[in-house]
């Protein structure tokens, strides 16, 4: 049914543009994946990446063949040995990594298992013994915690360790010869605890291990040798259940076998498809009921699973990207719905959750920049926007049809250069402000065009923003200063403040708020026509942060936010006066804009996005890790619709997205 929608909408969009002024051939609008992939280069301190946890303040851990790393959404911070300090990571060769009940993570090493503590930000290492004295030494593949808060430990020719953190009692469990209850190998490869609380154990040579917390005993399941009924191979390097009950075996060669543990009937998946995605699968995990992750040496691929198939999910049906990886070690679905994959040469590969923000490119074409930069973003109807940008005037962007066409372009005009700077829908005619053309006005209706300050030699050709009052009347912000246009004369004025304006808004009791780049903040009031004029000084915290400011918004409660060009975010009422939000944990101080959407606010910076909520003080930055496809937004380019989308221009297309409730 959505195709069918998709289809009519471009069908009925194509016929629109038919009758657009310059009319040019369409195209679909490239929408960013946003996937993106973390090497060296960005910071991280190995490109084998073996395990992936995400602590309870919402940082990124990866355990590498160089250290451990942690990645706070902007950057890397990397945790290796240090000779000497006992303190540090015992060893650098990480194999896995488990974040228990207590928020510590556990280091499999080749050296044996340490334990972080971030209160303290300090390493231990593990060195409890038996009763016998026996250690966990060498090297180790897993650690996990049960559901009662054991710590098992899986180890390389050293059988199966498990700690209790009440007792601090260490057991181990190797292989006794003769005993077909004990371990059947002390390679072990990996482990994971079932819902009933049993203990899988996958072993390097010699197939599965279940063990009984009641009876202190090992069932063992092998290949037999006529292959029936039984584990496709005897090398498990991954284990996990689904909704249903069933247990779902990652073979090192034979592919993936399901185990009916009801009937206890194994049920062998190999790659019939002749494309390698179930050789040497390495971890296993339920999305959501009825999908199983498979991460391989192939890459990671979501399947739909049921009692009588096993598929490859496609894009479409669900949200989710095979990946462009190889070698798939290690992965996160993490609490915001993103994926982490660790590869074991290419680094890490990030899925953000989609349908939070959707992302277009607005280029001409790929060896092409002209219409690249979105610096306006103006709503018509019905799900369609003009986006104006630098040097090729207006496209014209369908959300339904998913495709932009030429509205208004340089070639349309007849020049090498055509820079909108912004614009707005006034009944039935479309405000344009463009540098060194001045105002150009288009019947919507008759598609005819008038132009008003156009002279280029005048400075007052050059126009940064467009407002319309709540009484109906068009400012224009120019390089000069503030002129309104006179319906009357059908001409556009001049007036104080004459000076270089960036921004345009009002306020509840109808007061105009001007910002200027240089020269502070003015109001004007044209009950009385009294202008008032706001500037930085150093020696009164009083009064505005600086006196460069790049745009203006009013909330809902009338308070006038303020965003700086380097000096962060400013607020004015007539009870608080200016206050100074200086404390505030932004990722830039050059504040693009700010759009009031409810009880919070959305600001655009040169380096991410934020939401704040000002009754609070609550703020969250979202970054290329949260699936921008790019940080960098421009100046008063963005819009709250009429359907309550937000829609923000980038220096690389729109992004749009519709505020969480």
């Amino acid at each position: 049914m959505k195709r069918i929608f998709r289809c009519i909408a471009a069908f009925l969009f194509l016929l629109y543009i038919l009758f657009l002024p310059g009319r040019a051939e369409s195209a679909n609008a490239s929408v960013y994946h946003n996937l993106r992939n973390y090497t060296v280069d960005d910071g991280l301190s190995s490109n084998h990446v073996y395990g992936i946890v995400q602590d309870s303040i919402g940082f990124i851990w990866f355990g590498t063949d160089n250290g451990l790393c942690r990645f706070d959404g902007c950057e890397f911070r990397s945790y290796t040995h240090t000779d000497g300090d006992r303190s540090s990571i015992s060893s650098n060769n990480i194999r896995r990594l488990m974040l228990d009940s207590r928020g510590q993570i556990w280091l499999a090493l080749d050296n044996g298992v340490d334990i972080y503590t971030p209160a303290t930000d300090r390493f231990r290492h593990f060195d409890v013994r038996t009763s016998d004295g026996a250690c966990v030494t060498g090297q180790t593949t897993e650690v996990i915690e049960d559901r009662e808060g054991e710590i098992w430990i899986a180890t390389v020719n050293s059988g199966l360790f498990r700690w209790n953190p009440v007792t601090e009692c260490l057991t181990v469990y190797r292989h006794v010869p003769g005993d077909d209850t004990s371990i059947a190998q002390d390679y072990i490869s990996t482990i994971y605890e079932s819902k009933d609380g049993t203990i899988w154990i996958g072993t390097y040579s010699e197939g599965l291990c279940a063990f009984s917390k009641q009876t202190g005993c090992f069932t063992h399941y092998r290949k037999e040798t006529d292959g029936r009924n039984c584990i496709s191979d005897n090398s498990i390097d991954a284990i996990t259940e689904d909704s249903y009950g069933t247990l779902w075996l990652g073979t090192v060669s034979s592919g993936l076998d399901r185990f009916d543990r009801s009937t206890g009937r194994f049920t062998n998946y190999d790659d019939r498809n002749g494309e390698g995605r179930l050789q040497r699968i390495h971890c296993l995990a339920e999305r959501a009921p009825g999908e199983l992750l498979v991460c391989a040496n192939s890459g990671a691929t979501l399947y739909r699973i049921s009692e009588s198939e096993l598929r490859p999910i496609e894009d479409t049906e669900v949200p989710f990207m095979r990946t462009k990886c190889c070698n798939i070690f290690s992965f996160l679905y993490d609490r915001e719905g993103n994926f982490w994959f660790g590869s074991c040469y290419e680094g890490v590969e990030f899925h953000p959750a989609r349908n939070s923000f959707t992302c277009y490119a607005t280029r001409k074409n790929d060896s092409s920049d002209r219409g690249k930069v979105v610096s306006a973003v103006c709503e018509l109807k019905d799900g369609q926007y003009l986006l104006g940008n630098e040097n090729d005037g207006i496209l014209l962007f369908d959300r339904h049809a998913g495709m932009v066409v030429p509205y208004r372009t340089a070639q349309n005009v007849g020049t090498a250069i055509y820079n909108v700077f912004s614009m707005l829908v006034d009944d039935q005619t479309l405000w344009i402000a463009a540098f060194q053309r001045g105002i150009e006005a288009v019947d919507l209706k008759s598609r005819t065009v008038k132009s008003y300050l156009a002279d280029p030699s005048d400075p007052s050709s050059r126009v940064f923003v467009l407002f319309r009052s709540s009484s109906g009347r068009i400012w224009a912000g120019t390089s000069v200063g503030l002129f309104y246009y006179d319906r009357f004369e059908d001409r556009f004025v001049t007036r104080d403040p004459k000076v270089r304006i960036s921004d345009i808004t009002e306020d509840h009791a109808g007061r105009l708020w001007i910002a200027t780049n240089e020269d502070g903040l003015y109001s004007y009031d044209a009950r009385t026509d009294l202008l008032q004029h706001y500037r930085y000084d150093p020696d009164d915290p009083a009064t505005i942060s600086r006196n460069a400011v790049n745009t203006l918004a009013v909330d809902r409660t009338n308070r006038l936010w303020i965003g700086t060009n380097g000096y962060g975010l400013c607020s004015y009422n007539e009870k608080d006066g200016f206050v100074r939000h200086e404390t505030l944990p932004l990722p830039s101080k050059i504040i693009q804009r700010i759009i009031p959407e409810n009880d919070r606010l959305w600001i655009t910076t040169d380096r991410g996005l934020i939401v704040f909520y000002p009754a609070t003080g609550q703020l969250k930055r979202y970054s290329r890790a949260d699936g921008l496809h790019t940080e960098q937004f421009m100046s008063n380019s963005g819009i709250l619709t009429s359907d309550g989308r937000i829609v923000l221009g980038t220096t690389d297309g729109i992004c749009t997205f519709t505020p969480p409730p």
